[in-house]
């Protein structure tokens, strides 16, 4: 089984949710339950291009300043079931 490393000290990096901060048309906006890495030592974290750019894009959508990465992925899938039935 492949454990991913730290890129910085080395140690074992683990799934998390993280919450951090997006910026959007100039305004900082919070991003919570955003799935990525996070060091088990040294807490740097790691988030995928792919879940990066959908979070941008939910930071530009959504109109409040707290972003809940999760929340956003749920209502898109109930759309996509919406649309396929």
């Amino acid at each position: 089984m492949f454990i991913p490393k730290c890129k910085k000290c080395g140690s074992k990096m683990v799934s998390a949710n993280i919450n951090i901060e997006v910026e959007t048309n100039g305004i900082l906006k919070t991003a919570t339950n955003v799935p990525g890495k996070k060091c088990s030592k040294c807490e740097h974290i790691v988030i995928d291009d792919i879940t990066m750019e959908k979070l941008k894009q939910y930071a530009h959508d959504y109109p409040t300043n707290i972003i809940d990465y999760a929340m956003c992925e749920a209502e898109e899938f109930v759309v996509i079931q919406t649309l396929l039935l």
